[in-house]
């Protein structure tokens, strides 16, 4: 693998990483935020059914000869509006037990309300037993499961024993629903941030094999022999190591071209020095020359003379 990849792998690798543990933190940490939000929203859904059920003048929960759950003169059975209220308001369903038995509620099946159904064993000791508010998750209504909030509702003045509860649910898909939409926004996030620092990488590393591969280029042309390659100024301009590494390679460029060219320079003066060596030892070769002639001559005079004498 080259450098730049092994740079981009090493960039990339936390990020994806990283990436991935926050999503999965940021599901685990959603979740848990999600239930208690849905916690305190079905909490105060249930209060308020309570308060819009209630006789200022004091409670009186009964049910009637036809079946309907009656406070005072008030048939909350029938008297939809009652409870249809809260739902439309809150965007839950409530229902209102007396006993353990379910006799007015928002929540409908094939278009009927579903009326008469029971509570469970775990929902009558916290509620109707211990009157405790309780809430439940997975609990089964209309065969879908549903996060529950129960509260009890009392007679008179509140005091004594519960006579019934009530009860504000929401379904478990709708709130999975909400809640992978916001882990789709973590996630698509997440990406964004991961595909920016990639590119960011990306352009970080090109910039940097580029100058590398111009440097090993240049250091090559060098080694070859070619002084008068030149290097580009923008890959110098730079304050960081590359440019640093880029300006060096050029002033290891100049500075041999500078040697180069002052061996070639004395070379030249060796060369005219000695071709002005050789003019005067030629001249001074046709000196003597001379000089063997004249001395020769002068020796052949004497004994032409002698001989004639």
């Amino acid at each position: 693998m080259k450098l730049r990849g092994k740079i981009t792998l090493l960039g990339v690798l936390p990020i994806a990483v990283l990436a991935v543990i926050v999503t999965f933190v940021s599901n685990v940490q959603l979740r848990s935020l999600m239930a208690e939000v849905v916690q305190e929203d079905l909490r105060a859904a249930a209060k308020m059914q309570y308060a819009n059920i209630s006789n200022p003048e004091g409670n009186a929960f009964s049910v009637d000869a036809d079946g309907n759950l009656m406070n005072g003169s008030i048939n909350l059975t029938e008297d939809v509006d009652v409870i249809d209220e809260v739902s439309e308001k809150s965007g839950v369903d409530v229902t209102v037990f007396y006993g353990d038995t379910r006799y007015a509620t928002s929540v409908k099946h094939d278009g009927e309300r579903v009326l008469g159904t029971k509570a469970s064993d775990a929902v009558i000791d916290k509620v109707l037993k211990n009157g405790e508010e309780y809430f439940a998750t997975g609990v089964d209504v209309v065969d879908e499961k549903y996060y529950a909030y129960y509260i009890p509702i009392y007679d008179g003045d509140g005091t004594g024993e519960p006579v019934g509860m009530v009860f504000s649910g929401k379904s478990q898909t709708k709130v999975n629903q909400e809640l992978m939409k916001f882990i789709g926004i973590v996630l698509m996030v997440d990406v964004i941030v991961v595909v920016v620092c990639v590119l960011c990488i990306l352009v970080v590393t090109k910039r940097i094999s580029v100058r590398l591969k111009s440097g090993v280029s240049g250091l090559g042309k060098i080694a070859n022999g070619d002084l008068a390659y030149q290097i580009e100024e923008e890959y110098t301009k730079g304050k960081d190591e590359t440019s640093e590494m880029m300006q060096a390679v050029k002033n290891l460029k100049e500075e041999l071209a500078a040697i180069v060219g002052k061996i070639f320079e004395n070379s030249n003066q060796l060369h005219d020095t000695t071709v002005h060596i050789k003019a005067g030892a030629d001249s001074a070769q046709n000196h003597l020359e001379q000089v063997d002639r004249a001395i020769s001559e002068i020796a052949e005079g004497a004994t032409s003379q002698a001989t004639d004498t």
